[in-house]
């Protein structure tokens, strides 16, 4: 970029100009042409050789926070040609073409298109490695999970006591946590949370991840 703006009337080819006004008419990319040009054709969209199959689920820190998560993600799918943002069932989802490509498409959002904004990790970094690894598991004794729970991933030792299930299957890096407070019976639904728990993360009803 160069250090002042300037107004002009025309551009020659092998400049580069920028255009204000057309990112609500433009999703990815688009040929620009003189409304009486008759003989222009549209330059082709690119292709790759890969998909957006790798699939997170976003959400804002703050619920107030949700628009400018809607028009972050608006302008991360602009900015990247392979990324994939799709709004379905209440939940927003980034797709990306790897692990790597969504960890940067994440970094991106949070840094560039959120306007200060933060978005929530569903689980703490090391988490679902403990858990795949069988440190943590539901069949542990409730203290010494709390206890690592609360040393290494710092947890509340509180929380870490009221972890009700792992899914899928019982064994999965899933998990429910009871952060309700002054709520009475709860124990009395405790039973079909799980069960309905169970059945949505074997799914994958987060992000279709299965």
């Amino acid at each position: 970029m160069g250090k002042k703006q300037e107004t002009v009337e025309d551009v020659p080819c092998g400049n580069t100009v920028a255009l204000v006004g057309l990112d609500q008419f433009i999703t990815k990319n688009a040929t620009l042409t003189n409304e009486k040009e008759v003989d222009a054709h549209p330059i082709r969209a690119m292709k790759f050789s890969v998909s957006p199959v790798v699939r997170v689920a976003v959400q804002c820190k703050v619920a107030s926070d949700l628009p400018k998560l809607v028009e972050g993600l608006k302008r991360l799918a602009k900015s990247d040609p392979m990324v994939c943002t799709i709004e379905e069932s209440g939940e927003h989802i980034i797709a990306g073409a790897g692990e790597l490509h969504l960890e940067i498409c994440l970094k991106d959002l949070q840094d560039d298109f959120m306007g200060g904004a933060e978005i929530i990790k569903p689980m703490e970094d090391g988490l679902a490695e403990a858990i795949d690894e069988g440190r943590i598991g539901p069949r542990d004794d409730p203290k010494a999970r709390a206890k690592i729970l609360s040393e290494e991933l710092v947890w509340d030792k509180d929380l870490a006591k009221k972890i009700w299930c792992f899914g899928p299957e019982t064994t999965g890096p899933n998990m429910v946590v009871d952060m309700c407070k002054g709520v009475q019976y709860l124990n009395e639904i405790k039973d079909s949370v799980v069960a309905g728990f169970q059945w949505a993360s074997k799914e994958g009803a987060l992000a279709e991840e299965t």
